[in-house]
């Protein structure tokens, strides 16, 4: 699976189908606008939305200081464009607060999806 975002190439390897035929548990850090061709090919996927009010996602991608203004700006009018209504079945994660937090809840989210899917 590959995709392209923010100027970047990224891909997941065909290796998580071994990994899944183990039995394994696979966790992959996507995008919402690639999901639809992922659940094509992985029906069973659990999805977890990471997001983050807009106002804190423009602090943060400002003082990672990775991206022009610009490049930040376009960004910005991805995510308002990539609405979370847009997306059916997916569990919303909210990160506005410490990492640690949001670790805490994926961790959770992850284990209860695990046990429904069993």
């Amino acid at each position: 699976m590959v995709w392209h975002s923010h100027g970047y190439h990224y891909g997941i390897g065909t290796e998580i189908d071994s990994w899944l035929g183990a039995g394994q548990t696979v966790v992959v850090n996507g995008s919402r606008e690639f999901l639809p061709k992922a659940r094509e090919r992985y029906p069973q996927l659990l999805p977890i939305l990471l997001t983050v009010s807009p106002h804190l996602l423009e602090q943060r991608l400002r003082r990672r200081r990775r991206e022009t203004s610009a490049q930040i700006d376009l960004r910005l009018q991805r995510s308002e464009m990539l609405a979370t209504n847009e997306l059916d079945s997916v569990i919303v994660l909210q990160n506005d607060g410490a990492l640690e937090e949001a670790g805490r809840r994926f961790l959770q989210l992850l284990e209860a999806g695990m046990l429904k899917a069993s």
